[in-house]
């Protein structure tokens, strides 16, 4: 069982990709899903923690997510063609 880790609303970036593997190491996907969503929220897209993001969608099989996740990050880095791909 994973303690409690989130007393307070973790906002940034680099704290949260380490959170993330952390849920990720204890089998608390959605838990990871629900604070990259909320950094999302927050912050927008930005490269790193979208893909992430997209990742762990891949993680919980939601796949219209994924889609979602990719386009947005397309939309925003149009010069990386990969999330194109990611989409398809």
């Amino acid at each position: 069982m994973l303690p409690e880790i989130k007393p307070f609303k973790q906002t940034d970036p680099y704290t949260v990709k380490y959170l993330v593997a952390i849920y990720t190491e204890f089998g608390e996907n959605d838990q990871a899903t629900k604070l990259l969503e909320g950094v999302k929220s927050l912050h927008g897209v930005k490269k790193d923690i979208g893909e992430i993001l997209f990742f762990a969608y891949v993680r919980e099989n939601k796949i219209l997510k994924q889609q979602n996740q990719s386009l947005a990050l397309y939309k925003e880095h149009e010069t990386k063609s990969l999330y194109a791909e990611w989409s398809i």
